[in-house]
């Protein structure tokens, strides 16, 4: 079972909304895969393209555009031109075709955060260049060229959205890692869904969040060991953890070596340099 989820709305515009964008999320399936919730905010989901659209071909090289997912772009777009040849042989249907379908795409690469001047004028170019074509092998190549171009703006602009967003949740985390934060904590912050989140945070770190919480506390549990005469129950409860017994267990598969013994050991450590 696969579920969109819409983002939370008042009043029958604000349900209204809210289901068009579970609806847009739930298509997601094709490329997130189903057996899962989706939720708008996983896709920044949004309605101003998505009934253009038929079912079919058109909606999944949208969707493909909008994930960057350039494999599937191609092959989206490849079954659309084979459904536009078999459906029409005039050159100047097909041609039409093809400008409504790169409008939309160009709408939906907008809603990703693309700049619109830069993608409209490239836009405007192919349709001067597919109004001269003649063939259409080379009508198709200039098409399947311009979604390349298309989609790396996508992935860029993608990964550095990612990249912000990240960091934010990051200094979130090294201001907060004494209070009880969870990952569902965090995520609100960077108004994203815990699952998504949770993914997003592994791809631009190379680590789980609890992985990097934990890093987060046991350096700074370490600078308190070092630099002050806390006791460790004390330390711990200032790294946030409310269990000294778990707090030293943490440690010790962190650093490998217990709170007391690393206190003691990093001050000999210091002793001998000074001398």
């Amino acid at each position: 079972v696969t579920v969109g989820v819409g983002r939370a709305g008042r009043g029958p515009n604000g349900i209204a909304r809210s289901h068009r964008e579970a609806v847009v999320a739930s298509e997601y399936r094709v490329l997130y895969g189903g057996d899962q919730p989706i939720h708008a905010d996983d896709v920044e989901a949004t309605s101003e393209y998505a009934n253009v659209l038929k079912q079919g071909y058109e909606k999944n090289l949208v969707m493909a555009v909008c994930m960057g997912d350039w494999d599937r772009t191609v092959r989206s777009f490849l079954s659309l031109w084979a459904e536009y040849i078999s459906d029409d042989d005039q050159i100047a249907r097909i041609r039409l075709k093809i400008s409504e379908i790169c409008s939309v795409v160009v709408r939906a690469s907008v809603d990703r955060g693309v700049n619109f001047d830069n993608l409209e004028e490239s836009r405007v170019n192919l349709e001067h260049q597919l109004a001269k074509e003649t063939s259409l092998d080379m009508m198709k190549e200039k098409v399947v060229n311009w979604l390349n171009e298309l989609v790396s703006r996508i992935r860029t602009s993608r990964e550095f959205r990612n990249v912000n967003l990240i960091d934010k949740a990051v200094r979130y985390m090294e201001e907060n890692y004494n209070q009880e934060i969870g990952l569902e904590d965090v995520a609100k912050q960077v108004y994203l869904s815990t699952c998504y989140f949770s993914r997003l945070f592994k791809q631009v770190k190379g680590w789980s969040f609890t992985e990097y919480l934990t890093h987060v506390r046991m350096e700074e549990a370490r600078k308190l060991l070092v630099n002050t005469s806390y006791s460790v129950a004390e330390i711990a409860m200032r790294v946030g953890f409310r269990d000294a017994r778990y707090f030293s267990q943490v440690f010790k598969k962190h650093v490998g070596k217990t709170p007391g013994t690393y206190r003691r050991d990093e001050a000999s450590r210091i002793l001998s340099s000074r001398e």
